[in-house]
């Protein structure tokens, strides 16, 4: 291209050397100044000569710079090209060094995923070792605490045999031992053989007999360690701890079926009438009722008594002193339990009433038609006690709903109570059953102690589940017939029997495991732990 515009140049120029020359040759051109002429043109070609040789120079240097600038261009154009190629060749270097990071990335990755897989297949591997560790750590616990428990009840009943060869501090210290074991690996206490020993060992059961000798028909407590005992040889006699007995009445004239103690005296109830009232001042007053056959008394409150027979209801306010009838029954009545301003009465055909203050009266039938012939109501719990002729000891809710037969007694029940969440009753089959709620379970998946809302049960303070099995009741068993029953004090029950005794029992092992503790050094040593207990078993300081 450089050539071109070179050649081009030249060519203008000399174009415009001709026609500069045609142009002076015709404005010269008369003959007496040619000569001149010519030297002119002369002189002007030569001067022309010498410009076109400048411009051939000048030409010729344009060229040669251009020559020269072609070499640069090809110079640069090779140096281009090169960055190019070089630009190419660290174009396919950082795609090449790209697809190495990609893949080492994604190697990185997988190595980072399959960390992680090896990482939670480890804490998995770490989480299922821990559950079979707490798996062995709770099986070798339970293994214990049923062996501790099996050791406990072996222990009462190695207790009972010492007790009855004479080595009493021995059978304390093992009788202790039995209730410590089972009380401290969540294991019942009430099971006979521990409640045995522990009753034999602290020597709690006491028993009164009355003077005439009569059946002791009812208990009732009186305030501290006591209770009023009335029965069918007309004898009311005041019981207390330490005391002995008090004989209040005797007359052979009435035929008392049920005390209790009013703001004014003692209230016994006589089989055909009347109600007596034994005043603070030891003088007697009759209250004299209608003719019938009465069995029961309730305290309603603000001086207003419930007196029930066979066939009526009636109420007396000791205020007014005056007895008016509440209800008639058509029926026979074989008990009463009365709470919060409703009597719950219970008759021979096995229908029951609900009779409220009000005057409502609401039915519903005994479970499949049982004949209830003791209950009382329980405010704890919520619950009534009602005891049937056929031995069967019926729960029944606020809804009058049916939660819990306790079967044991083979005849009919006479009584019944709850002292500290233990279920007392009485039968004519001369049994007293202790039922310990709490460890009674009521199904294959849910304990009497859940439906009764028995709180602060599940566990005990060493951490260890309470069992909760199908239990049997502890029997106390008697020569007669129990026929009434009541606490008597914080732990202990007091017993009416046919046979006119009054019977004191009691009712909390822990208490008698404190009294034998109290009393004896309650300590295994050595020799009689690994003779009694067995070596195998980490040996238990009681120091």
């Amino acid at each position: 291209m450089i050539r071109k515009i070179i050649n081009w140049t030249v060519c203008i120029l000399l174009a415009f050397a001709a026609l500069t020359a045609a142009y002076l040759a015709g404005r010269y051109s008369r003959p007496a100044v040619a000569v001149d002429n010519q030297s002119a043109e002369l002189e002007e070609l030569r001067s022309r000569q010498a410009d076109a040789a400048i411009v051939r120079r000048v030409s010729q240097q344009m060229e040669d710079i251009a020559y020269q600038q072609k070499a640069v261009s090809d110079q640069e154009r090779d140096h281009a090209r090169q960055q190019s190629e070089l630009a190419l060749e660290m174009r396919d270097r950082a795609e090449q060094e790209s697809r190495l990071a990609r893949q080492a990335e994604r190697r990185a990755k997988a190595a980072a995923e399959e960390a992680q897989q090896q990482r939670e297949t480890a804490m998995a591997l770490q989480k299922v070792a821990e559950e079979q560790r707490d798996q062995a750590n709770y099986a070798k616990s339970v293994t214990d605490t049923l062996s501790y428990r099996t050791v406990g009840r072996t222990l009462g009943s190695s207790s009972y045999t010492q007790f009855e060869g004479g080595n009493y501090e021995l059978a304390a210290k093992l009788a202790y031992n039995s209730w410590y074991m089972l009380e401290n690996y969540g294991g019942n206490t009430y099971y006979a053989e521990t409640f045995t020993a522990l009753s034999q060992c602290s020597e709690t059961t006491r028993s009164i007999t009355t003077r005439k000798g009569g059946a002791v028909r009812a208990v009732f407590p009186i305030l501290g360690d006591g209770c009023v005992a009335v029965t069918d040889y007309g004898e009311i006699e005041i019981v207390r701890r330490g005391q002995g007995r008090q004989v209040v009445l005797q007359n052979e004239g009435y035929d008392f079926r049920d005390v209790l103690v009013g703001a004014d005296g003692i209230y016994a109830l006589s089989f055909s009438g009347p109600l007596c009232l034994v005043q603070t001042d030891g003088s007697v007053r009759e209250i004299q009722l209608p003719k019938g056959e009465y069995m029961k008394l309730a305290d309603c409150g603000n001086g207003q008594f419930l007196i029930a027979s066979k066939r009526n209801l009636l109420s007396y306010n000791t205020t007014s002193g005056k007895v008016r009838s509440v209800m008639a029954f058509d029926r026979d009545l074989l008990s009463m339990a009365y709470c919060s301003k409703v009597a719950f009465l219970f008759f021979a055909d096995g229908i029951a009433e609900k009779y409220a203050v009000d005057g409502t009266v609401a039915m519903w039938k005994a479970n499949d038609g049982r004949r209830i012939t003791a209950a009382t109501y329980d405010r704890k719990l919520d619950v009534l006690l009602a005891g049937c002729d056929n031995g069967d000891v019926l729960v029944v809710d606020s809804n009058d709903k049916v939660i819990a037969t306790f079967y044991g007694h083979n005849s009919r029940v006479t009584g019944m109570l709850i002292v500290n969440d233990i279920m007392i009753t009485s039968s004519y089959d001369k049994n007293v059953f202790l039922w310990n709620l709490p460890f009674f379970r009521y199904s294959a998946t849910q304990s009497l102690a859940d439906v009764l809302g028995i709180s602060g049960m599940q566990r005990n303070g060493t951490g260890h589940s309470v069992s909760q099995e199908w239990l049997n009741p502890v029997p106390l068993k008697l020569d007669s017939w129990p026929l009434s029953i009541c606490q008597f004090g914080e732990y202990e029950i007091a017993v009416g029997t046919s046979a006119g005794n009054i019977i004191r029992y009691n009712v909390s092992s822990s208490d008698m495991a404190r009294q034998i503790r109290e009393k004896y050094n309650v300590a295994l040593d050595m020799e009689e732990w690994d003779h009694y207990v067995g070596s195998t078993f980490q040996y238990i300081s009681l120091e």
